[in-house]
């Protein structure tokens, strides 16, 4: 884990299976990662967050991401990966956060595929489940955001969409009335007799081109 780096979310998964080989699992948890990461919602995914330590620093390292993060998300292909050393260890630690008062903002989220969320392990099936699908990792993306209140960061983007949308009428209605004098100056007799052929030929010109600018 990098020095002094936060995280908000912790992603908790059986990585291998008995053979070596990587899981589903880690790939789901590899998706999630980068659909919070890209979104700007800093999580803990550990073969990303942690460098190969012995398991001493290992655990050192994944109770101290489990010690400031707000949310979990457990993954799971298969009912008994949720047995696996380090996945119990780790969401078993997040509930006992919550039960104790420790972490009474704390959320957990399970994100399944394979089997029914009735087959989850009690402590989670009290905490909101999700079954992989279409579309699905979004609404993840969706539910982590309201829980963290990331969205109320969206609202204030697009109040500030919102100005600048006015902002730009406002300064189009200020060319726009530029224009409108420029026009009348352009018709007026009495400038065609102080200005120059080439100088007339210019102002349409000009007039032309702002309307097209403020057209667009």
């Amino acid at each position: 884990m990098r020095e002094n780096e936060k995280f908000r979310v912790f992603i908790s998964h059986k990585k291998s299976d008995e053979d070596g080989s990587e899981t589903r699992d880690s790939l789901l948890a590899q998706q999630i990662h980068s659909t919070l990461v890209s979104r700007g919602i800093s999580t803990f995914l550990a073969q990303y967050s942690i460098l190969e330590l012995g398991q001493t620093e290992y655990m050192r390292s994944i109770d101290a991401a489990l010690e400031q993060t707000e949310l979990l998300v457990v993954i799971a292909t298969h009912r008994d990966h949720l047995e696996s050393q380090w996945v119990r260890y780790e969401w078993e630690s997040f509930v006992n956060d919550i039960l104790s008062g420790r972490k009474s903002n704390g959320r957990i989220f399970s994100y399944i595929d394979g089997f029914s969320v009735n087959d989850l392990p009690r402590p989670l099936r009290l905490h909101q489940a999700m079954t992989h699908g279409d579309n699905q990792i979004e609404k993840l993306f969706q539910s982590i955001s309201t829980a963290l209140g990331v969205s109320a960061l969206g609202k204030v983007a697009e109040r500030g969409d919102r100005i600048v949308d006015r902002f730009d009428k406002m300064m189009k209605l200020v060319a726009e009335s530029h224009i409108i004098e420029m026009e009348i100056f352009a018709g007026n007799p009495m400038s065609q007799m102080v200005m120059s052929e080439n100088q007339q030929d210019r102002m349409k010109q000009l007039i032309l081109e702002m309307r097209q600018l403020i057209d667009k």
